[in-house]
């Protein structure tokens, strides 16, 4: 299941959004997985959208069937409007178009969590996944604008 989200509160809500409506990118999307494999994962993200939205109508999300075997046909419409706290990092990648490392948001590692745990600060952000292999030779974003000039300690005419 693809699901696409933003930030829902305070000054940069709606960040992703704006963001991508602006320079005709893509939406800010995860994916999560409802294989066999992935079940446990997916129960303990199911679990934490409806701790964040207690109370929300509706709220049942069945991923097995009688049977215990994992259903086929989960109704997403049911996660639409709803809430969940994302943590991610960053993570460097290599540009092979402008042949330069940059930074961007890790979603594909992301941890949910719920809304409260957001709102109470009881998280910690991931340090920065550093690129294995950078090249060592990529252009600079500083420039050197005393190139060419010799100091001097004399006082300024002006």
């Amino acid at each position: 299941m693809e699901f696409e989200f933003d930030i829902d509160e305070g000054p940069l809500a709606g960040f992703y959004t704006d963001f991508a409506d602006r320079n005709g990118w893509s939406r800010a999307t995860f994916y999560k997985y409802y294989t066999d494999k992935a079940q446990p994962f997916f129960k303990t993200f199911i679990n934490t959208v409806e701790d964040s939205n207690r109370g929300a109508p509706g709220l049942v999300v069945e991923i097995t069937g009688p049977d215990g075997e994992p259903q086929e046909d989960i109704d997403e419409t049911k996660f639409v409007g709803l809430r969940l706290g994302l943590v991610f990092g960053m993570e460097e990648y290599f540009s092979k178009k402008k042949g330069r490392v940059y930074q961007r948001e890790d979603f594909y590692n992301a941890d949910f969590v719920t809304v409260d745990t957001i709102r109470s600060g009881d998280f910690v952000v991931p340090e920065l996944k550093k690129l294995d292999n950078a090249p060592t030779d990529q252009p600079s974003d500083v420039v050197d604008t005393t190139a060419g000039f010799e100091q001097s300690e004399a006082e300024m005419p002006f």
